[in-house]
């Protein structure tokens, strides 16, 4: 199985790897979710980390949820709010939602590796 990463049209390796580091970010590293029953009997099964995200009208992604028992909620480092920046290095900023899952969802049991940008603390209460 390949594990090349499939770029949108008119996008290239040169130019989605070219992303500068934007201050305040942290890497993740999730493990995709083991497979399911029936999962295990799908030739193209597909996984994910969890995560539900949605797009600013200037095309940031944010996480906006987190499965109770998902791989992203378990490994306390990802939460609402977030913004993904890049995934295994790939920048999505101004991508299409199917893109950004084209990405996320691979092999079951396979490392993800995402850069986001923590979302801002809420002001500690008087």
């Amino acid at each position: 199985a390949s594990s090349a990463v499939r770029l949108p049209p008119g996008v290239t390796r040169s130019v989605a790897g070219s992303r500068k580091p934007v201050p305040g970010e942290r890497t993740v590293v999730v493990t995709r979710q083991a497979p399911t029953r029936d999962q295990r009997s799908g030739a193209d099964s597909r996984a994910g980390i969890g995560i539900s995200f949605g797009l600013t009208k200037s095309g940031e992604a944010f996480i906006t949820g987190l499965s109770p028992h998902g791989p992203a909620k378990s490994c306390k480092q990802l939460h609402v709010g977030d913004q993904i920046l890049a995934i295994d290095g790939v920048d999505v900023a101004g991508w299409q939602v199917g893109d950004i899952l084209a990405l996320i969802l691979g092999p079951p049991g396979a490392k993800l590796r995402l850069d986001v940008l923590p979302a801002p603390s809420p002001a500690p209460s008087p």
